[in-house]
């Protein structure tokens, strides 16, 4: 007859009917008169984990993370309990400037597998950001290709550092009826925010991802410079209902103080 005392109660939460896996989080179902499915659990999903209280277990002791570039492993020996990483670290403590800059993250790794080389900035910044871009790039080509209309709102805007730049989102339905929303093109913007240049960007958006004759309308605020660029592109323009609204209300508001 199962009981609550049972080692089986130190890797489960009884919640009546089931238990929860402290793991996995699983609900597991279980009958008064027996564990089976716990033990069937713990088998089968966490085999490395010992059912057993007084079965070897890695402690905080065992594994130690030193100031230079070894990690100390625990020696080898009988199975060890996987159990929970968070032991092994203060939750509490704050990360030093030495830990933020990456050093315990490396150490962390090879804990979990000696052989695995963290990537380096150059790795990353040439070949994975690379070819995680082009990989997406082509996904959003293909989905565009589909479309047969969309909309782009559009923006310009000048940074603290007086450094201009443009942003160009399109807007579409997919195969699966799902409205989504894209970043096209968001790059400085070295040329003045004047209509001919604004016109300039908009077109090689378009002619860059082939959706020319797809554009149904250009949003954008109501600056003057921004629909005079629209109408030179032969788009549809609509200005932005919230910036329109923001207008009114203001305008209101000002004609309704009075000073005193």
């Amino acid at each position: 007859m199962s009981s609550k005392t049972s080692d089986i109660w130190q890797h489960f939460e009884d919640q009546g009917n089931t238990a929860k896996c402290r793991y996995c989080f699983k609900a597991i179902s279980f009958s008064n008169k027996s564990s089976s499915n716990l033990k069937r659990h713990m088998r089968s999903m966490h085999h490395t984990i010992p059912i057993e209280r007084n079965a070897p277990t890695a402690t905080t002791s065992s594994i130690q993370l030193t100031d230079n570039d070894e990690t100390t492993l625990p020696a080898a020996g009988p199975s060890k309990r996987q159990g929970d990483l968070l032991r092994f670290f203060d939750a509490n403590k704050p990360l030093t400037i030495a830990q933020k800059k990456g050093e315990k993250f490396k150490k962390f790794v090879r804990m979990l597998n000696p052989k695995y080389e963290v990537p380096s900035r150059k790795t990353l910044s040439n070949g994975l950001l690379e070819s995680n871009y082009q990989r997406e790039l082509a996904k959003l080509t293909d989905n565009l290709s589909k479309t047969t209309s969309l909309a782009l709102t559009s923006d310009g805007w000048t940074n603290s550092n007086n450094t201009s730049f443009m942003a160009v989102t399109v807007h579409y339905i997919n195969d699966e009826s799902n409205l989504c929303s894209n970043l096209l093109e968001c790059t400085e913007f070295p040329n003045k925010h004047t209509a001919d240049n604004i016109a300039i960007c908009l077109k090689n958006v378009a002619e860059k991802f082939k959706i020319h004759d797809k554009i149904q309308a250009v949003v954008t605020d109501n600056a003057a410079n921004m629909k005079a660029g629209v109408r030179q592109t032969k788009f549809t323009h609509l200005p932005c209902f919230a910036h329109t609204l923001n207008l009114i209300v203001q305008n209101a508001v000002q004609k309704s103080i009075l000073d005193t």
